[in-house]
């Protein structure tokens, strides 16, 4: 899931740009976010971007739209969720969660 999420952000920041992550705990779940102040998602792409084979039109080819289908079926396999926030022209923000075990 980072790996992949790390990644995308890699390829969509600037040279000089950033990229954080975080870790935050939400009762009963863990809460970790990959941010980066790239050039953001368009809002009707927003709510597709899980989709299988769905990609932002316009921007550099090379994945194959599956990478955050495969993340949403992992993290709600493990009984989480993910989501994006984003701005266009300010960056994006990939957040999934995962419950904390007993």
């Amino acid at each position: 899931m980072l790996t992949n999420l790390i990644s995308n952000a890699l390829r969509y920041v600037e040279k000089g740009g950033h990229i954080r992550l975080r870790a935050q705990r939400i009762e009963p779940h863990i809460h970790l976010s990959v941010r980066d102040d790239g050039p953001g998602i368009p809002l009707e792409y927003q709510t597709r971007i899980f989709q299988k084979f769905v990609q932002v039109k316009g921007r550099e080819p090379g994945g194959t739209g599956l990478g955050l289908a495969i993340c949403k079926e992992i993290v709600r396999a493990h009984g989480g969720a993910i989501w994006v926030d984003s701005s266009p022209g300010r960056g994006s923000t990939f957040t999934f969660t995962l419950p904390i075990g007993p």
